[in-house]
């Protein structure tokens, strides 16, 4: 649910607050778009220059996922966290008489050997597959992006592309073996990360500091009955609550007693 534009004008926001003394990083995903993941990867790195930067990692942290993680100072998984993922897929989808089947033909007219490429029929679908050729060029593609992610995930840890590739290619880890081969710092959840950058901020474990999320949390969420790293049974528990008497009306007052708390 990551809208990249938006996630980065809050990291810009607070990379500039000089009363934010350091960054937890939140991430839960398992990847997407790789524009949108470099671009807030990007923010992440420019956010390391002016202060701390901690990255939690939840129950998946993988392809995307990672790739906006790479660049945090420290990396902090749990046991458990699906982390890694380091490559990237394609493929290409089209009519194989389908539009046929539903009494749909298409025309059209073209210059250039692959200027039909992509051209389709109502939805959108590509009407032929791949030739030899654009499969090669498509292939040189995804293997040229690859390189890409392998080259900033080695800025990011501090290693070779080659030791990176070693531990790539697609694979996902957990965090425990992440940690093993580099990919994670340090074992812990959420509050670990919050105490490891309170100390890289140098601030005293009793100094009194404010935690301030962002984006602001809304007041009600319906992910929060869906999450998919609870377990089931105490997932439809929960369920089962809110339909009591009264159960919705004590849920909501809880958010807004406590909106915005970790």
């Amino acid at each position: 649910g990551i809208s990249a534009r938006s996630l980065v004008k809050d990291i810009e926001r607070v990379t500039e607050d000089d009363r934010v003394k350091a960054v937890v990083f939140r991430v839960d995903s398992p990847g997407g778009d790789g524009l949108a993941s470099d671009i807030v990867a990007e923010a992440i790195r420019k956010c390391t220059e002016r202060k701390p930067v901690v990255v939690s990692q939840g129950a998946v942290a993988g392809s995307g996922g990672y790739w906006i993680s790479m660049y945090g100072d420290t990396i902090v998984a749990a046991p458990s966290t699906i982390t890694g993922s380091i490559g990237v897929i394609g493929g290409w989808l089209y009519d194989a008489g389908l539009y046929g089947k539903l009494g749909v033909t298409t025309d059209g007219v073209s210059i250039g050997r692959h200027a039909d490429l992509g051209v389709g029929g109502p939805g959108g679908l590509p009407v032929r597959p791949l030739s030899a050729e654009e499969r090669r060029i498509r292939q040189d593609n995804i293997l040229e992006f690859y390189e890409i992610f392998l080259e900033k995930v080695a800025e990011g840890r501090g290693r070779t592309r080659d030791e990176i590739h070693e531990i790539a290619q697609g694979r996902v880890w957990s965090g425990t073996d992440g940690l093993e081969i580099g990919l994670v710092d340090v074992i812990g959840g959420l509050d670990r990360a919050i105490g490891i950058a309170r100390e890289m901020a140098g601030i005293g474990p009793d100094e009194p500091v404010r935690i301030v999320e962002r984006p602001v949390p809304p007041l009600f969420d319906p992910g929060d009955l869906l999450r998919r790293n609870v377990d089931p049974g105490l997932r439809s528990g929960l369920v089962e609550e809110l339909l009591l008497p009264g159960g919705l009306r004590d849920y909501l007052r809880f958010l807004i007693e406590h909106n915005g708390e970790i």
